[in-house]
């Protein structure tokens, strides 16, 4: 199962922005464009080839919602039809082709759609933690969501430093002067599943969307690590026991260069002729070791003993 890096991109008027950004999270090929829920759901499902591989990572560039005190029904949206997002719940009003984390559930529990363990989501609209969204999201997929409670965008460059739409770095902040007379907390969320609850994390005005990615390949390279050490240990365990059954045999041939009889200082192991690079060794047997004896893999040597050929060289 392979594991995919998708950037979903809203189509509409900030549509080549939003391209942009998907490009510098996960590269061009991997940004998909979107119009409405249903072809949101139908790109992820696509992605996962039908569950045969899953998302690690997830990033959403969309329009959402405007303040309002009491907050906003949930969901992410493009410039599509009106209503056809994708939605927290259904409402009556909603297009055809909008979709709500329902229809997300069942795609998942048909697993037509996976997310890898770990996997990271990021929402990028405006005020898409103002509502219950993103903590549903964390729980049905079992993902880290990150979303924002404020007005969502790219920094703006100063005398020090580049645009946010270059390097990542990204704010969430009050849009407007009754949304900044508002004293409730506008910075990112991120929402994590633990022990089956949904845990929120106030992370600050700011976000590093960029580095995110690099925090998930460090992570990746840890696995990747543990898993070449840990076949280090398993050869190497191996190696260990084939050279104790084979230690009357290695006594013989602690000295191959010299075409003499040498003396076996332990107890002769099974018989089972013996090659260095193509070396014929002999037997190891009565404590005695035969002559060195130079043969060719198909050859048949002094001893009369044919010797053919395998994919590892003679026998």
């Amino acid at each position: 199962m392979a594991t995919k890096e998708i950037a979903l991109a809203a189509t509409g008027d900030q549509g080549k922005a939003f391209e942009a950004w998907g490009a510098h999270a996960v590269t061009a090929s991997n940004t998909k464009q979107w119009e409405t829920g249903r072809q949101l759901l139908d790109l992820l499902t696509g992605i996962c080839k039908d569950g045969a591989d899953c998302i690690g990572r997830l990033f959403i560039f969309s329009h959402a919602w405007h303040y309002g005190p009491k907050g906003n029904r949930g969901g992410v949206m493009s410039d599509g039809p009106n209503n056809s997002g994708l939605y927290f719940k259904k409402e009556s009003k909603d297009h055809e082709d909008a979709r709500d984390l329902s229809d997300l559930q069942s795609a998942i529990d048909k697993q037509e759609i996976r997310f890898c363990e770990p996997c990271r989501i990021v929402l990028t609209g405006c005020r898409v933690a103002a509502s219950d969204f993103p903590s549903e999201l964390a729980r049905i997929t079992g993902c880290s969501v990150i979303a924002a409670q404020g007005s969502s965008r790219p920094k703006e460059a100063d005398r020090k430093n580049p645009p946010g739409d270059e390097t990542g770095k990204w704010e969430s902040v009050p849009g407007g002067t009754e949304e900044r007379k508002n004293e409730h907390y506008l910075g990112w969320k991120e929402y994590k599943k633990e022990n089956g609850k949904v845990i929120e994390k106030e992370l600050g005005n700011n976000l590093d969307v960029w580095g995110d990615k690099k925090s998930l390949k460090k992570k990746g390279s840890k696995i990747k690590r543990a898993l070449i050490i840990g076949a280090a240990i398993i050869a190497t365990i191996l190696g260990i026991a084939w050279m104790n059954q084979t230690t009357g045999i290695r006594q013989c041939i602690r000295s191959v260069f010299n075409s003499s009889v040498q003396s076996c200082n332990t107890p002769a192991g099974p018989k089972v002729p013996t090659f260095i690079n193509n070396d014929y060794l002999g037997y190891c047997e009565d404590w005695n070791c035969a002559v060195l004896e130079h043969v060719a893999c198909g050859q048949t040597t002094s001893d009369g003993v044919y010797h053919g050929t395998t994919a590892g060289g003679c026998y």
